[in-house]
């Protein structure tokens, strides 16, 4: 029999029953959080059901470029993969990609949740881990002829180059732990003898 808090058993006059799950239970939860990463400002916006049905649902994030503090960060600013996580577990990826090319520009993601959990009915604390690249600039001192060059007042001239690609992770956690439901599973778990 199946015991859970979001899932029951129901029953028709032919006496076939089948776990069910009454979508007017979910709580659609959105919430805003404001995120500062190497020298970049977004404004993040995460949609996601509770109770959250595994296999069908997942987690919806808008990410929005409002400012940029450091300016060796240059665009485009590529959004490269997104997890949906609890510690080190995966619970789903997403690796479509998107990008900024100015302020202001927004990002939607979805991470589908696929992972199957112990049991029917599970609570999760995941966090979205957002994998950002761009390129930063450096400065380093010019060189003519093979020898640093300083200007009149003997400081070393420098110019600005493209350093390799960097690679940051934005992580989002929620603000409260998902429920996960798998029907299939408690389908199993109540037909088991």
């Amino acid at each position: 029999m199946v015991t859970a808090r979001y899932l029951e058993m129901r029953c028709n006059d032919a006496e076939i029953c089948a776990v069910w799950f009454d979508k007017e239970e979910q709580v659609y939860n959105q919430e805003f959080h404001e995120l500062s990463l190497d020298g970049m400002t977004f404004n993040v916006l995460v949609n996601y059901p509770n109770p959250l049905e595994v296999e069908k649902e997942g987690l919806s994030i808008e990410l929005k470029l409002l400012e940029i503090t450091d300016p060796k960060v240059t665009y485009p600013i590529k959004v490269t993969g997104a997890l949906a996580l609890d510690g080190a577990l995966v619970f789903g990826r997403n690796l479509n990609d998107g990008q900024f090319r100015r302020l202001g520009d927004a990002v939607e993601i979805l991470i589908p949740i696929s992972r199957l959990g112990r049991l029917p009915e599970e609570d999760y604390p995941l966090e979205a881990h957002i994998s950002l690249e761009y390129v930063h600039l450096m400065e380093k001192q010019s060189i003519n002829d093979g020898l640093l060059v300083y200007d009149q007042y003997g400081r070393p001239v420098m110019q600005t180059v493209r350093d390799t690609t960097a690679r940051s992770t934005l992580v989002v956690g929620l603000g409260q732990d998902v429920t996960l439901i798998r029907l299939k599973a408690a389908t199993m778990q109540a037909m088991a003898p």
